[in-house]
């Protein structure tokens, strides 16, 4: 398992927003600027944190981002699922057919207990905790 450049860099710019935020909406290209990423790149990301209820955004001059959801109500689980799809260590784990052994797998109970340790992990660490652990 290996987290994506989307995943890591989402989770960036999600702190750089939140810090820089001041009650006024914050343009992507600062925060791309602010975190080297490209800012069509980091659009898309933004874009997917909106759909999913995280960002809101306003358009126009002073226009931006800002977080709508509280941040200790997002964690980082979250924000991997919406960015990568769902976090599983193998693909048998999301789809049974992944694996033409799936049936008679003798590890599988093995790596269901290693996935859901680690799914909970990431679930407990919110926005919050990593803005908090920054200041």
């Amino acid at each position: 398992m290996k987290l994506s450049t989307r995943t890591r860099y989402g989770i960036r710019a999600l702190i750089d927003l939140a810090r820089n935020m001041n009650e006024k909406p914050v343009s992507v290209k600062e925060i791309a600027r602010r975190q080297n990423i490209s800012t069509r790149y980091l659009e898309n990301i933004f874009h997917e944190l909106k759909k999913a209820g995280i960002l809101g955004s306003s358009k126009g001059k002073g226009g931006g981002f800002f977080i709508v959801k509280p941040m200790k109500e997002i964690t980082i689980l979250a924000l991997i699922d919406i960015l990568d799809g769902e976090l599983a260590i193998l693909d048998c784990l999301i789809d049974s057919k992944a694996c033409k052994n799936a049936g008679g797998c003798y590890t599988r109970p093995m790596w269901d207990r290693l996935n859901d340790e680690i799914r909970q992990s990431f679930k407990r660490v919110t926005v919050e905790d990593l803005f908090n652990s920054i200041q």
